[in-house]
Parts: structure tokens; C-alpha cells; sequence
């Protein structure tokens, strides 16, 4: 069982070793609420690979979290861009 309390965690996260930025850190901080997981992602102390994505989702169970995000990021034409998604997440 799930403790129902707020918890706020802070960290690195690892870009996907098969996307356009692979296996890049970003900063990640969120909480955890019972089942319910937000998270933000973020690079911004250099100009490649750098993006904001903010993260909603729920455990699955105590190993995956399935999430849907939002991120923005400024393409080499000076655009901004916003791209939404979902990704499921598993301790490895």
C-alpha cells in the first residue's frame, strides 16, 4: 500500500539512449501522492538538447509509471515548439 503523503524528490534524468538527444542528463523534481506522480524535466545550462517537459502519471504498480508529458523547446529556426506524448516508465 501506497502512503497517501506528499513526497518530493529531485534528481538526474537520462534522455531515452534512442531519441534526438540520446542518453542526455537533465534536472528532474517532483512529487508523489499516493499513486499519482509530477515530474518536470529540465535542460537549461547549455543550447543543445535543451527542453522543459512537465510529466503527469499514476503507479501502475510499485516498478512502472505510465505518464503523459508536455515539452517545449526552441528549434534551430528560432521556433518554439510544443510536443505532447505518453511514456511508461519501469525500474530497471
Amino acid at each position: 500500500m501506497l502512503n497517501r503523503d506528499a513526497v518530493n524528490f529531485r534528481g538526474v534524468f537520462l534522455s531515452s539512449p534512442s531519441g534526438p538527444c540520446p542518453v542526455v542528463p537533465y534536472d528532474v523534481a517532483g512529487r508523489v501522492r499516493g499513486h499519482r506522480v509530477v515530474f518536470q524535466t529540465t535542460r537549461r545550462w547549455t543550447t543543445d538538447c535543451r527542453v522543459t517537459a512537465n510529466w503527469y502519471g499514476r503507479m501502475v504498480d510499485p516498478a512502472t509509471i505510465a505518464t503523459t508529458f508536455v515539452a517545449t523547446f526552441v528549434e534551430p529556426s528560432g521556433r518554439r515548439r510544443t510536443v505532447r506524448g505518453t511514456e511508461v516508465f519501469r525500474r530497471i
